[in-house]
């Protein structure tokens, strides 16, 4: 069982210059603190092109997101998976408006 509670915030590298976290120490960030946590991240974080202020990485379950402040806290965002059949009239038509 994975323990996402005990995951710690950012702290800035020497050559952050404290305002930001480079990706290189974000990324080796919070790969360790999956590790300690047990959990098994993907191979690549989100491309940077996506969102340049936030690291992302695919987990079982969810991803892991992070802002690329220091300070921010490391937060894992379930994934929810639903059927059409389990979704009520209204959520459909919404799905179907945006096309």
């Amino acid at each position: 069982m994975s323990n996402f509670k005990s995951l710690p915030v950012l702290k800035a590298s020497p050559t952050s210059e404290g305002r930001y976290v480079t990706f290189n120490d974000g990324k080796r960030q919070i790969r360790a603190a999956l590790k300690k946590a047990g959990v098994t991240g993907a191979l690549t974080f989100r491309p940077r092109s996506a969102n340049r202020a936030q690291f992302s990485i695919p987990v079982d379950g969810g991803s892991v997101v992070a802002e690329r402040k220091v300070g921010a806290k490391i937060r894992f965002v379930p994934a929810v998976v639903r059927q059409w059949s389990d979704l009520t009239p209204d959520q459909q038509a919404a799905i179907l408006a945006v096309g």
